[in-house]
């Protein structure tokens, strides 16, 4: 059974930070996009979509009245050919949803 996403591992974006190379190829796991950026690689650091949230006070892009805005429509379409699911569509599903059941959804 997969390992379940915590919330700190829900990206501002709407990546699951589960699936995310910094994350998984490293000896010691990145904490997540929300976690502290000790362990992160340097441009998870710089990452544009969390910066511009923090600048916000926003803690997922989807709080913000611009979503899906132009960065977030460019992340999604990499995100979706590299890992078959859409950013934007994780984001509105936490939005309705919860983040609980996203997390339980994602451990099936």
């Amino acid at each position: 059974m997969p390992e379940a996403i915590g919330s700190q591992l829900f990206a501002p974006c709407g990546m699951n930070c589960m699936v995310c190379f910094a994350h998984c190829s490293t000896k010691k796991a990145c904490g997540g996009c929300l976690g502290t950026d000790e362990s992160k690689p340097g441009h998870c650091r710089t990452c544009l979509q969390k910066n511009c949230a923090a600048e916000r006070e926003l803690s997922y892009c989807y709080e913000c009245s611009d979503f899906p805005c132009r960065r977030i429509r460019d992340l999604d379409r990499s995100y979706r050919k590299r890992y078959g699911a859409s950013l934007i569509e994780q984001s509105l599903f936490v939005k309705e949803n919860g983040m609980e059941l996203f997390m339980m959804r994602k451990a099936d």
